[in-house]
């Protein structure tokens, strides 16, 4: 029998990011998608909690012991988290446009928060959505109609909790820069090529630092790879679970 998949969403996103992957391997697999704590319709926290801990309950509640993990941007930072703490839970990793916590981020990255920050600071949440939806970052899913509807319906949703607080989305996940090698489970990469430069240097350095990984780049496509090339992604994934058993 075919062992579930459990996806991680990316900032300001929920579970619903991965609806094209569900439909396409549901079949197949049983499907873990949570929303993650302060995103959705999920609960906030003001204290001290970490994303990993919390999956890895919601593993152990519905009898889990080992899943494919597959997470976008900064959860591929999350999933990248999972396999370096409990490595025996992970048959298979696959990291899409992922952030890497300790590698430093670009001068565009620094400046992307920076003005979301300002928009939020001069005028709250709504200013700060139409900053963030207008990044670089999304510039190949706002030329997709579909996909740029979804984008921005999400993060229409999003609570801003991150903002509101002054809190980093990757607040709670450490510094895994140096840990790479730990990383023991068949692990496929991927990055839109449209994507950001920052994202393309992380990939380089995961796919570097992962000893066997696999590193693809998809043509046509930005930071929300799953999305704008799903039959792309889909095909690789399916590949990529028959590695882990």
């Amino acid at each position: 029998m075919s062992l579930p998949v459990l996806f991680v969403h990316g900032h300001t996103l929920d579970a619903r990011m991965w609806q094209l992957q569900i439909a396409a391997l549901e079949d197949q697999f049983a499907i873990i998608a949570p929303t993650l704590r302060g995103y959705g319709n999920s609960g906030q926290s003001d204290g001290a909690f970490s994303h990993t801990d919390d999956l890895k309950a919601l593993l152990e509640t519905r009898g889990l012991e080992r899943v494919h993990v597959v997470g976008l941007s900064l959860g591929g930072n999350i999933a990248l988290e999972i396999a370096v703490r409990f490595p025996e839970r992970v048959a298979t990793l696959t990291l899409l446009d992922s952030s890497l916590k300790g590698l430093a981020p670009d001068a565009a990255q620094l400046e992307l928060g920076a003005s979301v920050q300002r928009a939020f600071e001069a005028g709250g949440l709504e200013p700060a959505r139409v900053a963030w939806l207008n990044a670089a970052l999304f510039a190949a899913a706002r030329e997709n109609p579909v996909v740029a509807a979804q984008l921005e319906s999400w993060v229409a949703e999003y609570s801003g909790w991150h903002w509101t607080h002054g809190v980093s989305p990757s607040a709670q996940i450490p510094d895994l820069s140096s840990r790479l090698v730990e990383v023991t489970a068949p692990t496929l990469i991927a990055v839109g090529k449209r994507d950001t430069a920052y994202f393309h240097s992380v990939a380089q350095a995961l796919h570097a630092g992962i000893a066997g990984s696999r590193l693809e780049v998809i043509a046509g496509a930005g930071h929300l790879v799953n999305l704008e090339r799903p039959a792309i992604v889909n095909a690789l994934l399916l590949e990529h679970f028959g590695r882990g058993g």
